[in-house]
Order: C-alpha cells, then structure tokens, then sequence
C-alpha cells in the first residue's frame, strides 16, 4: 500500500500540465468532431437535424402525451411503445422520444411520447391532439370477464367458447378473445373473456358490459365471475412555438449573465488574465457538456439548462482554487521581470489535484446514485450533471493553468515592448525656465561664472535619452 501511495506522489512531483499542454488541447476537438459526425449521421438518417441533436419540445414547441398503463407498462413496455408510435404517427406527427416512467407504486407506470406539433395554429394544435388522444384510448380501451370454472375450466373452454361467443355477437361485439387460464391452485383456473370497447361513451360502454354478464352469469350461475372495464388514463401537454422560443431566449439571458458576474469577480480579485483564461474554460465546459450529451443521446430540455448553470458554478470553484495558489505564489515576485508563470501553474496544479479530483468524485457519485434511483424527469437533470463534472474538472486542472500562463507571458512582454517603446523620445524637450538674479554688476570673471544662471535636474535622474532632429536647412552649406 505504501509503494503504491510513493509511486502517485512520485507522479505529481514530476507532473508538468504545460509539458503535455497541446495534447491537454486537441482532446476537447476530438469530442466535438464526434458529436458533429453523431448529428450528421443521425441527421441524415431521420431528416431532421433538430430530433439528431435531441432538442425537446421546452425549446422547439411540441407535445407531451403520457399513457399511464399500470403494470402493463412495465411487463409489454416494447409492444405498447411499438402500438402507440404506430397510432401517433398515423396523424403526420414524428414521435421524437419515447419515455418509461416508472413509479415506486407499479399501477401509476406510465409511458410518455413526444412529438413535435406540425400545425402553427393554436386551435389546429389542440384538434390534431385530441384526435390522437382518441386514438390512442381505443387501443387500450377494453373490457374482461373471468369465468371461474376450477377443475372444469378446461374441460368447458369449447362451450365457453361457443355460448359467451354467441352472447357476445348479439351485442354488436365481433373482435373477442377467449382463453384458459391454469393457476397454480386448481380451484382458481379460469377461463378469460377479452375485448376492446366499441367507440361509445363510458356510461353506454358500462351498461353494455352489465348486460352481457348477467347474460354469462345466467349461462353459468355456479361458476364466480369478475369483471374489468379498463380505460388507461392519457393526457397531454403542448407547448406552443413562442412559449419555446421565449424560454429558449430566457435561458440564454441567464447563462451570459452568469458568465459574465463570474469574469468581472474573477477579474477583481485576481487579474485581468485569469477572468479570460477562467471564461474560455467555462466556455469549453458548456461547449463539451453539449457534446457530450448528445453523443449520449440526452434530452437538451429546461432541466439542461439548470444543470449547465449547476456545472458552470461548480466548475469555476476548482479553477479559482488553483487561481488562487497561483496568486499566492506571484506575491513576492511582484515588479520582477522574466516571472515563470508556467512553474508557478504547475505548482498550483500539483497541490491541488487531489483536491480537485476527490471533490469531483465525491459529487459525482450522490449524482450517479440519483440517476440511478431516480425518476426518469430527475435522471434528465442527473445525466447532464455528471458529464458537465467530467468535463469540469477537465477544464480546470489541464486547460485553464495553461491559459493563463501563456495570457500571462504574452501580457508581460506586450507591457514590456511599449515600456520601452515610451522611453524613447523623438522631440527636443523644451528649455525650462531660467531665472535670473540681476543684482550689483560682477568685478571678476569668477563672480560672472558664479552669478550665471544653472539648470537645475532632480536628484537621482538618468541622463536622458534624447534624439535630436534637425532639419536639413541646418545641414545643406550655402554656395
């Protein structure tokens, strides 16, 4: 154990983030030529580059129709999800995403469908919605009746058959499925009767259904019959077009405002450098958290949002926790000249990464753990979290040290370029006045040496360095 803790200190002793810097840079590009190959791909094949992307209907405008099917959501979720996109899509809509949701209580499962709206009018939009409420109802709109028999079931499955079929067909239903059902206890075998309710209201639906089993409970007064007049309950959603596009504007009022309080703090407390080199790295977090996410095929909805602003908080801790070794190591360096800003970076960054890393991965596993157990709408949120900590703690630890050091040398030598630009002059300075004392007139040579007038400079004044120039009327003799 201890040679294994000696060879990962001996890793961050000699670790150099600058030493790799450029293949640190070209990573980022490989994941974004990715997603660029993922949406084309998608894009191509589903003729719509918006459904490739994973845009939801938060941000383009569309509707959300959940079917809630109980236990049969769970136990056929591939054919009921195969029978309603088929229905959906039979009114010239394209189903986008399908959606289990499941419940801790089995009967509230549910399977969720978006699609985007294809009328612009907001009376058309909810027409074509009902319509395919509808639609989708009769699929699952059904009725059964359970004939208990026991020992006799199958032996009397031909009769059934026969009797319940001709009862059946007296009251306008055609489309029926009788079958035999063994339980584990004889006594409990039953013989089921199935059929889907004709296009009529509930209440015609119900009485219907009570005049065929008085009818069955007549043919079989001996045996124990049930029945179940089941209608799943659907609802929809729909979000118009303007509604998108004005929570698509909002969210990108919040995400600029956030970026730009963070660079003005980071720019007050540390220096102008590190503001731009933290903002390139927020903005590689947003840029890679995107990609990621579609490469993962995640839903780009309001919750994308809230958690791009979650990881662009958190991102920017780490960062300003390396920022602030760096600041810690410039103190006694300051006026110097020729600083090594990229030693001082990879100090930081040595001292910190443990920090950085076990932070990461101390979040990141509550957030794993509630995409896990979570709802489907919490794990939409989760999802984007952890990619967006992934390449958080990227950003902060390969891309933002390497940043500044580099802004930071290129800044010195700018300064340092004008400094000595400025302390050239072109022009002859002008004479400073001299002031002359006239007093009593001098006797002697030495007393006129003595009483002229002397320029006077400050103490501790360089000679300066002054170039003259003259025009050529001073230069050219005359003939």
């Amino acid at each position: 154990m201890m040679e294994k803790k000696r060879s990962f200190r001996n890793l961050m002793n000699g670790f150099s983030v600058h030493k790799h810097a450029k293949i640190f840079g070209a990573i980022p590009f490989v994941i974004v030529l990715i997603a660029v190959i993922v949406v084309v791909a998608l894009g191509a094949t589903s003729s719509s580059y918006t459904d490739a992307v994973g845009i939801g209907i938060d941000f383009e405008g569309g509707t959300i129709l959940t079917v809630a099917l109980g236990q049969d959501a769970i136990d056929n979720y591939e054919e009921n999800r195969v029978r309603i996109t088929e229905a959906i899509e039979e009114f010239g809509v394209t189903v986008s995403y399908v959606q289990q949701q499941s419940a801790n209580n089995a009967a509230n499962s549910a399977i969720a469908f978006r699609y985007k709206n294809i009328d612009s009018d907001d009376s058309a939009i909810s027409k074509r919605n009902a319509d395919i409420r509808n639609a989708v109802d009769k699929l699952f709109n059904s009725t059964e009746f359970r004939i208990v028999l026991g020992e006799q079931a199958e032996a009397k499955l031909d009769e059934v058959k026969t009797k319940v079929g001709n009862i059946l067909n007296e009251n306008g239903i055609d489309d029926f499925d009788i079958a035999l059902y063994k339980e584990e206890t004889v006594a409990d075998s039953y013989i089921s009767v199935a059929y889907e309710n004709i296009p009529e209201t509930d209440e015609d639906m119900k009485a219907k259904n009570q005049k065929i089993r008085l009818a069955i409970d007549a043919e079989y007064p001996d045996a124990s019959i049930s029945d179940s007049y089941s209608s799943p309950k659907i609802t929809y959603e729909s979000i118009g077009a303007t509604a998108a596009s004005d929570l698509l504007e909002k969210a990108g009022i919040a995400l600029a405002v956030s970026v730009a309080i963070i660079l003005v703090y980071i720019i007050i407390r540390f220096t102008l450098m590190s503001g731009f080199a933290a903002i390139i790295a927020l903005l590689h977090d947003v840029v890679i958290m995107f990609c990621l996410t579609v490469i993962c095929r995640v839903q780009i909805n309001s919750s994308y949002v809230a958690a791009m602003i979650t990881i662009i908080a958190y991102s920017i801790n780490n960062t300003i926790i390396i920022f602030d070794r760096c600041r810690e190591s410039l103190k006694p360096l300051k006026g110097q000249k020729n600083i090594d800003y990229v030693g001082i970076g990879d100090e930081a960054v040595r001292a910190t990464m443990t920090r950085s890393i076990y932070t990461t991965l101390t979040t990141m596993v509550t957030v794993i753990f509630l995409a896990i157990l979570g709802s489907d709408s919490i794990r939409e949120f989760c999802v984007p979290i952890i990619l967006g900590l992934i390449a958080g703690l990227y950003s902060s630890v390969f891309l933002a040290t390497p940043l500044w050091s580099a802004m930071s040398i290129s800044f010195d030598k700018t300064k340092e370029k004008y400094a000595k630009r400025g302390a050239v002059s072109y022009d002859k300075p002008e004479e400073e006045d001299k002031t002359v004392v006239k007093d009593e007139e001098p006797e002697s040579a030495e007393e006129i040496a003595a009483t002229a007038p002397r320029e006077r400079k400050p103490a501790g004044t360089k000679p300066s360095n002054h170039i003259y120039k003259y025009s050529k009327k001073n230069v050219n003799k005359k003939k």
